[in-house]
């Protein structure tokens, strides 16, 4: 499992949790928001493991809650930045190094609407009563290894935000699929 995230699944047959903003915000999570982005105060953990080189990490979770009413599914896809869990070591703490913590989180969110849409497009096709969890269970890991997989890859290629080059060219793509997604 890639350093930058947790992963977690939550699956809730009777009824739909939503997390308000300001209910997230006064727990240990905070809900993805385009008009709120992360500050260094919602790093809460302190900072340990990783490599010497790693002076930030951020860990969110997507997971997604459902409803069956009939032949009809409702499902509810969130993505949360996790305070607790998340840190920073005191060389780290600067605006370029928030801004590469921010993508992290951005690329979640990014992914949390793919998975909307991908439950979207199962229950339009038709879904089987007796397979739902198993099918959005199925599509929830399959959602979540290509999310692992550009996390990565985003990590790999700014070489976890060293290369100001590859940075600038990360920020524009994400940026690009937040707007299209």
């Amino acid at each position: 499992m890639n350093k930058h995230m947790k992963l977690s699944i939550l699956v809730l047959l009777v009824g739909l949790l939503v997390f308000p903003i300001e209910q997230c915000e006064a727990q240990n999570s905070l809900s993805w928001n385009e008009n709120r982005k992360l500050t260094w105060n919602d790093f809460k953990a302190r900072a340990h493991g990783g490599e010497p080189e790693d002076v930030a990490l951020t860990t969110y979770q997507i997971g997604y809650s459902y409803k069956i009413m009939g032949s009809r599914i409702e499902v509810d896809v969130y993505c949360h930045f996790i305070k607790n869990q998340s840190w920073v070591k005191p060389e780290g703490r600067n605006d370029y190094v928030l801004l590469h913590e921010q993508k992290h989180f951005d690329l979640a969110e990014i992914y949390a609407r793919k998975l909307k849409a991908a439950f979207r497009e199962y229950a339009k096709n038709g879904m089987s009563r007796r397979y739902v969890e198993r099918d959005m269970e199925r599509i929830y890991n399959e959602i979540w290894d290509e999310c692992s997989e550009m996390q990565e890859r985003y990590d790999h290629q700014t070489r976890h935000g060293l290369n100001k080059k590859q940075q600038a060219e990360w920020n524009e793509k994400i940026k690009e699929a937040l707007i299209q997604n």
